[in-house]
């Protein structure tokens, strides 16, 4: 079992390179990478809808065509062509979507503040104040969703480098402390 933990000390290190790495790229390039990515996507689907309507007209001729084939193969073309042609589309839908559910939920948070405070409950502000909170923030992320989904790449990106520091700092200490004929690489 100690084994199955147990990674070199060559290992370690690389693995804390390569979080590093991407952490100073997600930091940096965080709008780029979901551009790009977005627009991959876009591209895939693409093709695959050219596949699918390829197999649809190679099938009619034999007979084997279905209309599945040329649905799927219509939709994907379309919303790859919108992905590669404007991929900020795709990337804002996620944040938008959390951003509706954040202000739905902050409005009924508020809603339940007032009724305690009907009932007299001594934290009723506090619900209030969470609310309040969670709707401004619905509503910035509502206004800014391709903002929203980079910043929130940068902090993987920022954790990712925390992790990778972490991980070079607990190996040297494990190399200073451990005898050197126990280790393994």
């Amino acid at each position: 079992m100690q084994r199955l933990f147990n990674t070199g000390d060559g290992q370690t290190r690389l693995l804390a390179l390569v979080y590093f790495v991407f952490g100073i790229l997600l930091c940096f390039f965080a709008s780029s990478i979901l551009v790009t990515a977005t627009r991959i996507l876009g591209g895939c689907l693409a093709l695959y809808g050219a596949l699918q309507l390829y197999l649809f007209y190679a099938g009619r001729q034999k007979g084997t065509a279905t209309g599945a084939q040329l649905c799927i193969g219509v939709a994907t073309v379309l919303f790859g062509l919108i992905f590669v042609i404007s991929p900020e589309s795709l990337i804002s839908i996620f944040p938008v979507a959390g951003a509706i559910i954040l202000i739905v939920n902050s409005l009924i948070q508020m809603q339940k503040a007032f009724q305690l405070r009907d009932y007299g409950c001594e934290g009723w502000t506090m619900t209030l104040i969470f609310a309040v909170v969670l709707l401004v923030a619905g509503a910035i992320i509502l206004l800014r969703p391709v903002q929203t989904a980079s910043f929130i790449l940068q902090i993987v990106g920022i954790s990712l480098m925390a992790e990778a520091i972490m991980m070079f700092w607990s190996q040297h200490e494990i190399d200073k402390y451990m005898p050197r004929g126990s280790q393994e690489s």
